[in-house]
């Protein structure tokens, strides 16, 4: 699905505002989240995956397309790397952080609260005003 997603970028790209795709990619993804937090059958999950996939798919692309457009060629290698340190760290400390709340309390428990923050996350997108600055060009530095 995160292929197929992300293979999507360019058609969705020419036909939409950057914001929209940003704000689908991210409401869309957290929102197929739900059919996962109540472990339906294995070929449901798989569904679901695959929504989740295509869904979030764009935004690899999408940020690769903002940090060569909008950061000075200069410092882009900077950009990419403290991008990919976050990328890279996050999943590990989140996974100690979701592995001590599982043991304490389960993962029936934990797994629908924690996709209920993602999803209020998304949409706390939606008041975020300098998404709107994504689809201005670029100024000239």
């Amino acid at each position: 699905g995160g292929v197929i997603g992300a293979y999507s970028y360019a058609p969705l790209a020419a036909r939409f505002k950057l914001r929209t795709i940003v704000l689908t990619s991210s409401l869309a993804s957290s929102a197929l989240l739900f059919g996962l937090a109540f472990f339906p059958p294995v070929w449901v999950m798989a569904v679901f995956g695959l929504g989740i996939g295509m869904s979030w798919g764009p935004m690899g692309p999408l940020l690769n397309t903002l940090v060569q457009t909008r950061c000075r060629p200069a410092v882009q290698g900077r950009v990419f790397g403290a991008q990919m340190a976050l990328f890279a760290s996050g999943p590990p400390l989140g996974m100690v952080v979701v592995g001590g709340l599982v043991e304490g309390f389960g993962v029936a428990l934990v797994y629908p609260f924690i996709v209920a923050a993602v999803f209020l996350s998304a949409l706390a997108l939606l008041g975020v005003r300098q998404l709107a600055g994504l689809d201005r060009p670029p100024s000239p530095e």
